[in-house]
């Protein structure tokens, strides 16, 4: 009765609009906890060697491979996904082939809306020297270690909050940009036909959160269709990159420990929507 309760209380608009404001903060410290909590007890499993070896890399804070080799973390945190492939190199190695044509592009701007601690705004701005990058993420602690962390590593970033499509289209972008989007599924409001026609000459690479909404994926290939020459790439399972990614500093590392250190945590199999313009500049 008290489940059916609580669920007909979340329909009535200003019981819903306290409950957001007063228990999302505790349901953040909880996420946190449990976060540090789950990670602890799956590096508990690690042999002592394996062990001092991550230990090493966390203290050290340095991303050791890929293409944001030898970019710094300002603090031993990732924000919304786990760390150690982060500081391996490999977190979302799917997407290598992309960052690394983005060298070619001579690209003016890049975009990165739902920028977490940095990662990738950091790392693009290591990588394309040139090239201005625009930050944005609603979560404050994200937006404060992202600053850190560019000031860090010595780059450049405009960061702010919230991106919302008048934002987006009112952005200095210049001739080219890459518009990079992990935005918990916000991709549905922002991504549209009207939108890739105003963005004719920008590539898109978009994480597609199907899991919050199933039709995620067909909506962005529909925006998409009659403007950009679109690819999709899909996630790999944990366990099969505990079988097939080659990392240096898991040398000697038994299947079950590499799977524990590689592992990214997914619900399900992500999807990334690579739209390139077909407009030659």
């Amino acid at each position: 009765m008290l489940v059916i309760l609580i669920q007909r209380l979340s329909l009535v608009n200003p019981i819903w609009i306290f409950s957001k404001v007063f228990f999302k903060p505790f349901a953040i410290i909880y996420n946190n906890m449990y976060d540090f909590r789950s990670d602890f007890y799956r590096e508990k499993k690690l042999s002592d060697s394996s062990k001092e070896m991550i230990q090493k890399i966390k203290d050290d804070l340095v991303c050791l491979n890929g293409p944001f080799s030898g970019m710094y973390f300002c603090e031993p945190e990732s924000r919304c996904s786990t760390f150690i492939p982060k500081l391996l190199g490999c977190y979302e190695k799917e997407l290598t082939k992309v960052i690394n044509k983005s060298k070619k592009k001579k690209y003016t701007s890049v975009v990165n809306i739902g920028c977490a601690e940095g990662y990738y705004a950091v790392g693009f701005a290591r990588l394309l020297k040139n090239t201005r990058i625009f930050a944005f993420d609603i979560d404050k602690r994200s937006r404060y270690l992202c600053q850190k962390m560019s000031k860090k590593n010595n780059v450049l970033i405009d960061i702010g909050g919230f991106c919302d499509r008048q934002k987006l289209i009112n952005l200095p972008l210049g001739l080219k940009a890459l518009i990079f989007m992990d935005c918990e599924g916000y991709e549905n409001v922002l991504v549209d036909k009207k939108l890739a026609k105003q963005f004719l000459n920008h590539d898109f690479l978009i994480e597609s959160h199907d899991l919050y909404q199933t039709s995620t994926t067909k909506n962005l290939l529909k925006a998409f269709s009659s403007t950009h020459e679109v690819t999709i790439i899909s996630s790999v399972d944990d366990i099969e990159k505990a079988y097939q990614y080659k990392i240096p500093q898991l040398k000697g590392f038994s299947l079950e420990e590499k799977f524990i250190c590689l592992a990214e945590d997914r619900g399900c199999t992500m999807k990334w929507i690579y739209a390139e313009s077909k407009v030659k500049i």
